[in-house]
């Protein structure tokens, strides 16, 4: 179930704009969760289909007494999809439910990552708890999850001080662990569900980086984009289990002076 209220928000009362947006940051959310996890279980599936695309969409299933309270169900993706089972879809909900439920908390960083060990995975989900998070900017002041997928024993409240939890764990991210580096290219292939870009055109012909830019410098980076500039991009750079370059937590970010 999702509550939410403040602001603009009545006694079982709010703007159809304000329920739209919130459900629609929700199921956005859950589909880039659902996408991850099939690509690591399922890696040559690609991209998800249409079809799993719909199935990880949330279902409208009624509305309780409160401010707004709407319940929502996650559908059987065995009626769109035989070969798909339900396993991904609640796995995604497990996964966003415990961050929201360490954002939601005064817990240390060292709980999320018990909670969620595999760094790409956990950056992930942080980018898309953030999308629910509301913002200074937005009619609502708190969000709630509860329900029977929620791994949590009480209501999920997510405010906007959740949301500097969330700013401060990709800090702590990009700082644990790693090698400083400086890489220089192009930025190209971005996905902006996730913030991630493609580094290439580096010197010596280095293949493509996989690159994580923060919010706070998205911006400085599609600009950079849309000029075709080539960038110095400064981050904390990790290897994977095979000894390769994985992806580079960008920190900052400016063009590149031959």
């Amino acid at each position: 179930m999702v509550s939410f209220g403040g602001g603009a928000i009545g006694l079982g009362t709010a703007p159809l704009s304000v329920i739209s947006s919130t459900l629609t940051k929700i199921n956005t959310a859950l589909r880039n969760v659902v996408g991850f996890v099939l690509n690591e279980e399922m890696p040559a599936m690609g991209r998800p289909t249409q079809v799993l695309t719909r199935a990880a969409d949330f279902q409208f299933a009624g509305v309780k007494p409160g401010s707004i309270r709407v319940m929502l169900s996650v559908q059987d993706p065995r009626s769109l999809l035989r070969e798909f089972d339900r396993g991904p879809l609640e796995t995604a909900v497990g996964h966003i439910s415990a961050v929201a439920d360490w954002a939601s908390s005064s817990e240390d960083f060292v709980k999320l990552r018990s909670a969620l060990d595999d760094d790409s995975l956990t950056r992930v989900v942080l980018s898309q708890v953030q999308r629910i998070v509301p913002s200074a900017r937005d009619e609502i002041e708190y969000v709630a999850l509860s329900g029977r997928l929620v791994s949590s024993e009480h209501d999920i409240v997510l405010t906007r001080a959740s949301g500097k939890r969330l700013v401060d764990a990709f800090g702590e991210m990009r700082l644990s662990g790693g090698t400083e580096v400086v890489e220089t290219g192009r930025l190209r292939q971005v996905d902006l569900d996730t913030d991630m870009f493609h580094l290439r055109d580096r010197p010596e012909d280095k293949p493509p980086l996989r690159c994580h830019i923060p919010r706070e410098i998205l911006a400085q980076a599609l600009g950079f984009m849309v000029e075709d500039a080539v960038v110095s991009l400064h981050g904390i750079q990790k290897v994977d289990a095979h000894g390769q370059p994985a992806t580079l937590q960008v920190t900052q970010i400016e063009q590149f002076d031959s």
